[in-house]
């Protein structure tokens, strides 16, 4: 099918944020139709808080394609699209900042009455029973108190000339608070290890 005899139709693609609001942000939009190969799109937009117009994307009844969306602050996405002829197809979707390369920075106790989400996150921070002064005192990267947590360990042996068995339980209560921060993603945490037993045998040479 020759590309003059194609339907094209305009798309009005709306990228968010998790609050709502329109990325600002430069964006490689790739469209693959999926069923006429040769029909291949590439947009590199740049969004400045309002939607982008992607114009003459192939229509009905051409128009089924694979979408994909690569930010430079936001994480990679992909869907597929059904695009209508004769119509503007809008298009929304929302994206979550790539830890790996956006830029946060914490939040001052000061700011929460001018976020967007302040009823929700005042409500935690007061049934949390943290103010100004605790808030002040807690790690900038891990705004959250943490409960202290009791661990049991217990362990019984028998040995017997060179001989020796041991069972060693460790942390019997099954505690799972979280320890230490990971290295592997934003805002994870290791936990304590489970409850667990040993059974180890032993013999001197």
């Amino acid at each position: 099918m020759p590309d003059d005899n194609i339907n094209r139709s305009d798309l009005v693609v709306d990228f968010k944020d998790v609050y709502g609001a329109t990325i600002t942000d430069k964006v490689e939009i790739k469209i693959y139709n999926t069923q006429l190969l040769s029909l291949k799109q590439i947009f590199n937009v740049n969004f400045q808080g309002s939607p982008v117009r992607l114009q003459g994307v192939p229509a009905f009844p051409t128009g089924h394609a694979q979408m994909i969306i690569t930010p430079m602050k936001y994480r990679f996405k992909q869907r597929f699209i059904n695009v209508e002829a004769g119509v503007t197809n809008n298009i929304t979707e929302y994206f979550f900042v790539d830890p790996a390369r956006g830029n946060p920075s914490p939040i001052e106790y000061a700011d929460v009455t001018a976020k967007s989400y302040r009823e929700d996150l005042l409500r935690i921070l007061k049934t949390s029973e943290i103010n100004e002064a605790a808030w002040e005192t807690l790690d900038k990267r891990n705004r959250a108190l943490a409960s202290p947590f009791t661990t049991v360990d217990i362990g019984v042996g028998y040995r017997v000339d060179r001989w020796e068995l041991r069972l060693d339980g460790r942390n019997l209560g099954d505690a799972r608070d979280p320890i230490s921060e990971s290295e592997l993603g934003d805002a994870q945490y290791y936990r304590l290890p489970a409850r667990r037993f040993d059974f180890t045998v032993g013999v001197r040479f």
